[in-house]
């Protein structure tokens, strides 16, 4: 009578698996999501460094070839980082004043229809 193995994937915790993909929530401040930034982020296969283009907003994947869950059969699959910008809770009298400021000086208003969105 011939054995079968099955194998059940749990992925780490704060993340999600998908086929052979990873899926994991990347925090931004507000300042990296506008101006972009380099983000080390922590993977079960160590860390890796994912650029994040100037202008990103909530919702926007953004994917790391061959970082997922490795295939004996084929390649690896990918890590695919969603996008979540957090605004601080308490702000300083200084950043307080560094956001009247911007909300004086743009123009931007993300409720128009030529607004980006993720």
């Amino acid at each position: 009578m011939p054995v079968v193995l099955r194998v059940r994937l749990v992925p780490p915790e704060g993340y999600r698996l998908d086929g052979r993909d990873l899926h994991v929530q990347l925090t931004l401040s507000p300042w990296e999501a506008a101006l972009g930034a380099t983000i080390t982020l922590d993977t079960p296969a160590g860390p890796v460094s994912i650029d994040v283009p100037p202008g990103t907003c909530s919702g926007r994947v953004l994917t790391v070839p061959a970082h997922g869950i490795p295939n004996p059969n084929g390649p690896f699959g990918n890590l695919h980082a969603h996008t979540h910008i957090l605004v601080p809770a308490r702000l300083t009298p200084a950043e307080r004043d560094l956001f009247k400021r911007l909300a004086t000086t743009s123009n931007f208003n993300p409720r128009t229809p030529t607004a980006p969105g993720p």
